[in-house]
Parts: C-alpha cells; structure tokens; sequence
C-alpha cells in the first residue's frame, strides 16, 4: 500500500518526473532534489522540493535515486544518511524505509545499505545497477533479506527499446537540421557551437 507514503527523488529529470506522476496517482505525497529543478516544474505536478539530500532523507520512507554519478555524488547514500529515513509514515503506517537506484553504481555505499537491511534501518533495497558490475557473486548485498537486485536490464523491454530508437532518429534528425534535440535526449552543450562552425 503506497497511499499515504512519502517518496523522494534525488534528481528531477523526465525519468523522475514520470516516476512522480506515476507516484502521485498512487497516492503517494512526492519530494524531491536536484540543484537543476524549478519551483515551478515540481509544483506543476504537486511535488514539494526539499534544499538538500539530509532534508530529503529525513523526510521520505521510500527514496528513488535517479541523478548522475559525479564527485558530489559518489557514496551520497551512506549509512548516515539511511539512518535519517523514518520507517513510520505520516500516516502513521509502520511501514519501513525503502530505497531504489535505478540511476548509477556508485551513488548508494553497497556496505551500508547491506548492513541497514541487516540491522533493520532498510526494510528493502531495490537496484539495478551496482559499482561493479554485473554484482559479484561476493557482494554482501546477496545474503540480505529485502535485497532485490537486476542486472542493470530495467530499461529493457520493447517498448522501451522502441521509444528510445525513436527518440534518438528525432533527435539526430534535428541535428543535421540545425535544431538542438528536444524530447529530454541529453545533448552535448556545445551543439550550437558546432553548428555554427559547420554553416
């Protein structure tokens, strides 16, 4: 029962934003952070954005992590941080503390949350990517209760795989026409540089 729990979001990209539509019809009461996201964009869907990941943290029973792996977020979810979650909802549902990374390896320190879903800090650690790779067969991770784990396959259904063909032909197409790609492709910044040396 996801109603009356809170979900965070670390970053707030499309992905994020779809999970939080999806979230909020769930009827689920959505935060988020990322230093990119708007007021008004998180707003729009009725997401209430919070200063920081310690906020974010200490706020949420369930935390989706979807930001890019960087120097500022190599090991952000460490056990100090896992021990900030409230496993009571504001519900009052003692419901435990979730957490997801379907973003990148590396973000989430894999001892601690092993040793939060021992200790019963994590009720359950869902991932699909892992600092190695696949994950090895020693991984901690592997003997805990709550662990569920995929081998870095979430993306990979058809319509996935079709929407985003798709999405990368619009994208080269407005390329080589001159336009900067739309529809949430990551582009490099200096397109529009390029360009201007080609014409």
């Amino acid at each position: 029962e996801l109603r009356g729990k809170r979900l965070g979001l670390v970053g707030f990209g499309a992905i994020a934003r779809g999970v939080a539509a999806a979230a909020t019809a769930l009827g689920m009461e959505v935060h988020a952070t990322s230093p990119s996201a708007s007021q008004a964009e998180a707003s729009a869907l009725g997401v209430t954005l919070q200063p920081g990941l310690d906020e974010l943290f200490s706020t949420c029973t369930h935390v989706s992590l979807h930001c890019e792996l960087n120097a500022q977020t190599a090991h952000a979810v460490c056990a100090r941080r896992l021990g900030l979650m409230p496993s009571i909802a504001p519900d009052g549902t003692a419901c435990g503390s979730h957490l997801i990374n379907l973003a990148r390896g590396g973000i989430v320190d894999e001892d601690a949350a092993a040793d939060a879903l021992r200790d019963g800090t994590l009720a359950s650690y869902s991932a699909d990517v892992f600092c190695t790779e696949p994950l090895p067969a020693v991984s901690r991770l592997l003997g805990c209760d709550g662990f569920v784990g995929t081998p870095h396959v979430g993306g990979e259904t058809a319509e996935a795989q079709e929407r985003v063909g798709s999405q990368l032909a619009r994208a080269v197409i407005a390329a080589l026409q001159g336009d900067v790609p739309k529809d949430g492709v990551v582009c490099n910044p200096r397109i529009e540089e390029a360009e201007l040396l080609l014409s």
